[in-house]
């Protein structure tokens, strides 16, 4: 299944976010640190691709 323009499926962020576990994008969500999910179909979820954007300019601020 394709995913439409504007939203990155899980296994995308998931390597977007520096190849981390299923467990790791698990737990950054309960804990508020990783965007929330968005549904796009009866059964398949997203990150919207600006949430990820911003997710990852503000790790870049954080770190300097």
């Amino acid at each position: 299944m394709t995913t439409p323009t504007g939203f990155i499926s899980r296994k995308k962020a998931r390597e977007f976010a520096g190849g981390i576990s299923r467990s790791t994008e698990y737990r950054w969500r309960s804990e508020g640190q990783f965007p929330t999910l968005v549904q796009i179909g009866p059964n398949t979820y997203a990150y919207r691709q600006s949430d990820l954007e911003v997710w990852a300019a503000s790790k870049v601020e954080g770190a300097q």
